[in-house]
């Protein structure tokens, strides 16, 4: 599985920016997320592309649940500071995360089988990663809102 990371998380470091500009696109359209509709732009590809330089680096932790925790904590502070509903919050993390498969899958980074079988385990682990970042968004918001989250 290692090689097949490190080639997916190759593919969106180096790409980032694309990748980035291809989600600010669709996020800004979506009927799901129209308080992101008002955001800019530029905006919207820079928390991106900061977002998967970032998921790259928390992916490869050796004990990521630390820098889950921060990394996923500060999506739900800057979308709550922003006005962005929970709904949208997550809906616009499961854009990024589907761009980023996307984009991959573009890129014909798997293409024998072995390749299939360690992008399948790639994928397992991103589902499970941002599975603990709704988690994790969800609770920060309640606690933000004056919940008990």
């Amino acid at each position: 599985m290692k090689a097949f990371a490190d080639r997916l998380a190759h593919v969106t470091e180096s790409h980032a920016g694309e990748i980035a500009e291809q989600w600010a696109k669709a996020v800004r359209r979506n009927p799901k997320t129209p308080s992101f509709h008002n955001l800019s732009e530029e905006h919207c590809i820079l928390y991106a592309k900061n977002f998967y330089q970032t998921f790259v680096k928390v992916y490869f932790e050796e004990r990521p649940y630390p820098a889950l925790e921060e990394f996923f904590t500060q999506y739900a502070e800057a979308r709550f500071q922003e006005g962005i509903p929970l709904p949208e919050a997550i809906h616009a993390l499961l854009m990024l995360r589907r761009h980023m498969w996307l984009f991959a899958d573009s890129q014909a980074i798997f293409t024998s089988t072995i390749d299939q079988h360690q992008a399948v385990e790639t994928i397992n682990q991103t589902i499970r990663i941002f599975d603990q970042g709704v988690y994790l968004i969800i609770k920060r918001y309640g606690e933000l809102s004056g919940g008990k989250g």
